[in-house]
């Protein structure tokens, strides 16, 4: 009769059979994120050998069978057989349907690989030139321009098209140059936002290099005696609107209801001559003594934002205005108004889009080229007539007098970039654009950029 074992041993013969079946149900349990695994792993490999292998295809390669030519970085290769014999000495065959993912986030564009020797023998020179012309095409980092780099801020000119920071309404252009990425990269420092441009707007952007520096400019920005001054291009000649606003001597209502919220007024423009030096242009401007050079229309209407209504107040400056004489016919409708009208913008508050939409609002005279608050039909005539492509909206001057004995005196002009500036010197635009640059010579400057190393000319070390 076989005896019972001790008890110690029964206890022990029961807890390797529980720590058996909690073994086997763990691996049970997780046996599909295994394999789930292990199928990730071989999909990863299989991935990087054909990204290697597309990336590293020679230019003069007996691989390409019946296709003409194969792009790198691209996703798909246009032969029926591409073979490699380069990667560790194994061979890589791919079909000419597989698509071959690349880290296009560094490459803007394709590099097209030659074809083969028989083929290239055969071609032009000419046709080799561009071969060649093509080949080798990367994107190159965009340069902001610097117009005044100092220890705690630097004022830069922002170039249209391109948006201030990553939010969620660039996620369709996230391919497209940040400018607060731009600047970090290219000045090697933080910056921080002081105010904002629309993503369409140029002009002179005022950034600093700490928290502190930010909140102090963007105090003294939002002051009484601070001045920001925008050129807009509008549609619609508004020569008789300012003349009017001039003749009603101290203030006039100019607003459609009569409301008051548009009052016209007779006083100087801005003074923003004096801040350009080496201008010969300084003393014709003072001769034009015309009334609606003598007045501004000021916009005192509520915009409402996240549908909060809230107050917003901008001045309007006459400085040139042209009717095109055109006598062909218009097919765009008989609402093409084929006159234009270049004003001196200076908002006093900074709500959003505040001069689109009172230019649109109290003028009736939209932005040319807003998309958004403007007339589709008006941007597209002045698009095919003279290639104005962009928003005509430029921030020209800004100006922060100094609060204490501390504080610098800022003072900067933005000449107008390139693609505004050949717009309005357009043959057609000639009348507008010759008035403009009597009443404000600061239009004539040329666009330039302070390189003074990583840190700007004015740095001092320990200071900033």
């Amino acid at each position: 009769m076989a005896t019972a074992p001790p008890p110690s041993d029964q206890h022990h013969q029961s807890s390797l059979r529980r720590r058996r079946r909690l073994n086997l149900r763990y691996i049970d349990r997780n046996r599909p994120l295994q394999i789930l695994a292990i199928l990730l792993l071989y999909l990863l490999a299989i991935h990087l050998i054909f990204k290697f292998a597309a990336f590293n295809l020679p230019s003069h390669s007996n691989g390409l069978k019946d296709g003409d030519t194969g792009i790198r970085g691209g996703r798909r290769l246009s032969s029926s057989v591409l073979s490699h014999g380069g990667f560790g000495g194994v061979g890589v065959v791919a079909f000419s349907d597989s698509k071959i993912s690349a880290h296009r986030h560094h490459r803007r564009c394709a590099e097209i690989v030659s074809p083969l020797k028989s083929q290239k023998d055969d071609k032009t020179p000419e046709e080799n030139v561009a071969t060649t012309e093509i080949k080798n095409c990367r994107h190159k980092r965009q340069r902001i321009p610097v117009l005044s780099y100092k220890d705690n801020y630097v004022i830069v000119s922002k170039p249209a098209g391109m948006t201030m920071h990553r939010n969620s309404n660039s996620w369709g252009r996230s391919k497209q140059p940040v400018l607060e990425t731009t600047i970090k990269k290219q000045l090697s420092r933080k910056p921080f936002l002081v105010h904002r441009l629309d993503h369409r707007t140029s002009g002179a952007l005022l950034l600093a290099f700490n928290s502190e520096t930010a909140g102090d400019l963007h105090g003294r920005l939002k002051a009484d005696d601070s001045t920001k001054l925008y050129v807009a291009l509008v549609r619609g000649d508004l020569r008789e609107k300012f003349m009017s606003a001039a003749a009603g001597g101290s203030n006039i209502d100019l607003s459609a209801n009569g409301g008051g919220g548009v009052i016209g007024s007779s006083v100087q423009i801005p003074n923003v001559v004096d801040d350009v030096s080496n201008s010969s242009d300084n003393d014709v401007a003072t001769g034009l003594d015309a009334s609606e050079y003598t007045s501004k229309i000021t916009v005192d209407l509520p915009i409402k934002i996240d549908g909060i209504e809230k107050e917003a107040q901008t001045e309007f400056y006459f400085l040139s205005s042209m009717n095109l004489d055109d006598e062909t016919e218009d097919t765009d409708g008989p609402y093409v108004t084929k006159s234009l009208s270049l004003l001196l913008c200076q908002p006093k508050t900074g709500r959003t889009h505040q001069i689109r939409r009172h230019a649109i609002r109290a003028l009736q005279s939209p932005i040319i080229g807003d998309s958004e608050h403007g007339d589709s039909r008006v941007n597209r005539f002045w698009r095919e007539r003279v290639g104005f492509n962009r928003l005509g909206l430029h921030c020209l001057y800004l100006h922060l007098p100094s609060s204490s004995d501390n504080d610098d005196d800022i003072k900067c002009i933005a000449p107008l970039t390139d693609d505004f500036k050949d717009s309005l010197e357009h043959d057609e635009l000639e009348t507008l654009w010759k008035e403009a640059v009597k009443r404000m010579p600061p239009l004539l400057l040329e666009p330039y950029d302070d390189r003074g190393g990583t840190f700007g000319r004015n740095y001092r070390r320990g200071k900033s």
